[in-house]
């Protein structure tokens, strides 16, 4: 590739290496006390909080030269409810590519407010159905699904090696026509984006799926050449004292064209999944199943009552074939990926998209 230089430094309002752990302290004691005031079975909580400023310089033989630096901020709360008769837990985080400033970031005190609701609503849930149903998953269940079924086995290095699913399925229709899938690095605040990645290769924005039709796989340098066209700017160390190896960045759908309430309302029956739990997938044979922090029923067009406890799992390309309505909202997840052997490489990654419909998929109550 041709040579690139450059520098990318990214100075926010309020550095976090300058910002007093006293203040930071305070900004925390303030989520949690508005957390454990919004309800008295509010039992347990905790707010979690990390902040950094990656500094990277990238040189190679062929004459790159590119700097880079980013500040992260990473705020996650875990939240505890009880009635007497049961507890129930739920998760919420929220991250930027930026500085402390986003302490005073508004969605911080809704993320807060909307975990502890989620657990008070757990309370009040009733088990979750099993067997096959329509579902609207919101853009973090979306997120999770994408990342978990599909983007590790779009991974080159998995396809080179045997381990994937998609292997010779580039030019083939792996989703329906409503689906188009982006892997975009250049998002401007988002934990997942770099301006250059581990290889001193630009970001680039890369269609992954285009009406329903797979176009790439994602590639590092070699791998791109494996197959005879240019990298997708995937490549990804953690640190200098591991290999660059094909990573996803930020993964997400396309909006289309609905509102959420008309993706609802189009829906006679099913469950309105909210906020991804964990997740494994079989890159292998192309299977997925991954749990969900809330769900709600959905009856004549409706949300329905709180209901808990379910899980998805099936075929990815069957499911993703399955897609039929997605919002015009686009919102972005954060999360962190492992991969790698024998060296773990934990990275950040976010996953996303808009609310979408999928029919017909089995849940496991």
């Amino acid at each position: 590739m041709k040579a690139v230089t450059g520098e990318h430094i990214i100075k926010p309002e309020l550095d976090p290496l300058d910002v007093p752990l006293q203040d930071k302290l305070d900004r925390l004691i303030g989520f949690e006390e508005l957390i454990k005031g919004s309800d008295s079975r509010v039992k347990s909580t905790q707010v979690r909080y990390s902040d950094s400023v990656e500094e990277v310089t990238i040189v190679n033989s062929e004459g790159s030269s590119v700097a880079m630096s980013q500040p992260r901020v990473d705020i996650g709360f875990n939240v505890v409810a009880n009635d007497g008769k049961m507890s129930q837990h739920t998760r919420g985080r929220e991250a930027t590519l930026g500085g402390c400033e986003f302490l005073e970031n508004p969605v911080l005190n809704e993320t807060a407010l909307n975990t502890a609701k989620r657990a008070l609503d757990l309370l009040e849930a009733k088990q979750a159905p099993s067997g096959r149903s329509t579902v609207v998953m919101d853009p973090s269940v979306a997120g999770l699904f994408l990342h978990e079924a599909f983007g590790h086995s779009a991974e080159a290095d998995s396809v080179l090696q045997g381990r994937s699913f998609l292997a010779g399925m580039i030019g083939e229709a792996v989703a329906s026509e409503f689906v188009t899938v982006y892997s975009d690095p250049t998002m401007a605040g988002n934990p997942g984006s770099y301006p250059f990645d581990s290889e001193a290769v630009p970001a680039v924005k890369t269609s992954l799926i285009e009406g329903g039709v797979f176009k790439t796989y994602m590639h590092s340098r070699s791998t791109a050449a494996a197959y005879g066209i240019k990298s997708t700017s995937n490549a990804r160390a953690e640190d200098y004292g591991k290999p660059p190896i094909v990573r996803m960045n930020n993964l997400y759908f396309k909006p289309g064209g609905s509102t959420l309430e008309e993706i609802i309302g189009e829906t006679r029956s099913g469950v309105y999944l909210i906020s991804g739990g964990g997740g494994m997938e079989d890159p292998e044979k192309g299977r997925f199943q991954f749990s969900v922090q809330n769900c709600y029923e959905i009856v004549d067009g409706e949300i329905g009552s709180p209901l808990r406890g379910t899980s998805l799992s099936g075929w990815t390309i069957e499911t993703m074939r399955s897609i039929d309505m997605l919002s015009r909202d686009l919102s972005i997840d954060l999360g962190s990926c492992g991969k790698g052997e024998p060296l773990m490489q934990i990275l950040p990654v976010a996953n996303g998209g808009p609310y979408i419909r999928v029919n017909n998929v089995l849940l496991g109550g």
